[in-house]
C-alpha cells in the first residue's frame, strides 16, 4: 500500500483560476439554487458543516462559496497520483477514517490558525439513504476552540445526481443553504484553545444537527412544492 504524506498544500492562484472558469458551467448544469451565501464570514477563520449526499458536495459546495475552501478527504484517494496532486492544489487535506488521525487534525488546526475557511462534513461519510446521520463532534469541538464562526449548511440532490457507484453525474437539480453562523457563546471555554468539556460538545454538536436538519428539511419542502407546480401545470 502506498505512503501518504500528511501535507496541506493549496496552490491558491490555480483555484482562482479555474473557479472564475468552471463554477459558471457546474451551476448550471445542475440548476443549482443558492440561498444564504452571505452567512459565510469574508475572511478569517471559519467552518463550514454540511450533510453529506454524494461524491459531488465538495465540488458543488466549492463551486458556489466566494471563498476557497479546504477540506477532508479519505485518505484512498491520496494513493491515486495525478488525483493525489490535483485534490491538494484545491486544498484537501487526508484523512484515515477507521482510526484516530492526528496527522490530519494537526493540518486542519494549522488551516484554521491560518484564517482560512474549512468544509466539514459531521456525519463522517455519505449518507446512503438521505437520512441525516448522527454527527461527529469534530466541526463543534474545533469552534469552541478556536473561537471561530461555526456556519451550516445543508444540500440535496446530489444523491440523484451522481449516486454511490456512478461514473458519471446527471443533470439533476441540486439546492444549497447556508444558514447565519451558530450561537455558540453558551458553549465557549473560558480561554481559547482551552480543552472543551463533554458535555459542551455534545449540546453544541446537537445544535448543529438540528440546525442543519431544519435546512435540509426547508430545501426538501421547497422541492416538493416546485414539483407539484410543475405536475398542475396546463
Amino acid at each position: 500500500m502506498a505512503h501518504v504524506d500528511y501535507r496541506w498544500s493549496p496552490r491558491p492562484r490555480l483555484y482562482r483560476m479555474t473557479h472564475r472558469i468552471l463554477s459558471g458551467p457546474v451551476l448550471a448544469y445542475f440548476k443549482a439554487e443558492v440561498s444564504g451565501i452571505e452567512h459565510i464570514p469574508q475572511q478569517g477563520a471559519t467552518i463550514l458543516a454540511c450533510n453529506h449526499l454524494s461524491n459531488l458536495d465538495p465540488l458543488l459546495l466549492g463551486a458556489v462559496c466566494p471563498r476557497r475552501i479546504n477540506f477532508l478527504a479519505k485518505i484512498e484517494l491520496f494513493r491515486i497520483p495525478v488525483f493525489a496532486w490535483l485534490i491538494r492544489s484545491y486544498g484537501a487535506i487526508p484523512l484515515q477514517r477507521s482510526a484516530s488521525d492526528p496527522e490530519a487534525m494537526r493540518l486542519v488546526e494549522q488551516v484554521l490558525e491560518r484564517g482560512e475557511l474549512l468544509a466539514l462534513f459531521p456525519e463522517g461519510t455519505r449518507s446512503r439513504d438521505g437520512q441525516l446521520k448522527p454527527f461527529r463532534f469534530g466541526a463543534a469541538r474545533l469552534a469552541l476552540k478556536y473561537s471561530c464562526p461555526l456556519v451550516p449548511a445543508a444540500i440535496v440532490g446530489t444523491e440523484r445526481a451522481m449516486p454511490a457507484g456512478a461514473r458519471w453525474p446527471r443533470r439533476v437539480p441540486v439546492k444549497i443553504r447556508f444558514g447565519p453562523p451558530l450561537d455558540l457563546a453558551p458553549y465557549r471555554y473560558a480561554q481559547t484553545g482551552a480543552t472543551p468539556e463533554a458535555h459542551m460538545l455534545e449540546e453544541a454538536t446537537a445544535l448543529l444537527r438540528a440546525t442543519v436538519q431544519r435546512l435540509k428539511t426547508e430545501l426538501e419542502s421547497a422541492g416538493a412544492a416546485q414539483d407539484v407546480q410543475h405536475e398542475h401545470r396546463p
